[in-house]
Formats: C-alpha cells, sequence, structure tokens
C-alpha cells in the first residue's frame, strides 16, 4: 500500500512540474521527435525504491490540435503503473507551423 501511495504523491509532482510548460513548447517537442515516442523516463528514490516516473505527450486528435500529457509510475516497468494521471493542453491560437 505505501507503493501505490507513493506512486500517486510522485504522479502529482510530476504533473503539477510539467503543468506549466506552455502549448507552444509541447508542440514543439512532439514535432523534434516525429515518429518516436515523445517522452521520457526518470528514476527517482523514495522511502528506499526505486521507482519509474513516465511522462509521454501525444496530440489528442491531430496534429497542431489539443496536446495530452500522461503521467506514469511504475515500480516494476515490467507490471501495470501504480499512478496514472492526464492533462490536457488547449490549442488556443492557430498553431504557426501548420
Amino acid at each position: 500500500m505505501v507503493a501505490y501511495q507513493t506512486a500517486q504523491k510522485l504522479a502529482d509532482e510530476w504533473l503539477s512540474l510539467l503543468s506549466s510548460v506552455e502549448w507552444a513548447d509541447a508542440a514543439a517537442n512532439i514535432r523534434d521527435r516525429h515518429h518516436f515516442p515523445c517522452g521520457e523516463t526518470t528514476s527517482v528514490e523514495e522511502s528506499g525504491r526505486l521507482f519509474d516516473v513516465s511522462d509521454s505527450w501525444a496530440w489528442l486528435e491531430k496534429e497542431g490540435g489539443d496536446i495530452r500529457l500522461t503521467i506514469e509510475v511504475f515500480l516494476d516497468p515490467d507490471q501495470p503503473p501504480l499512478a496514472v494521471k492526464t492533462r490536457f493542453f488547449t490549442a488556443t491560437q492557430p498553431d504557426p507551423a501548420q
């Protein structure tokens, strides 16, 4: 149960941290990776255990539109995540890259 609570805490912290990213920066990040998964995985030690915190960015429906940020926290990468958080970034202005 402690691992689950720690994973939830890490997911909330990571989501809060990445929520400050501007839509244009997230869009540029997705475009830079083009055909490859867009995101990073970081190992974090908490309570003597090593957790993997993964963030991924993707177009919600079409390129240049809304973006979905997903945070997943794993204790074992071969098992389902212990925590998943999602945030949507709305494209409020025309995309200059289009």
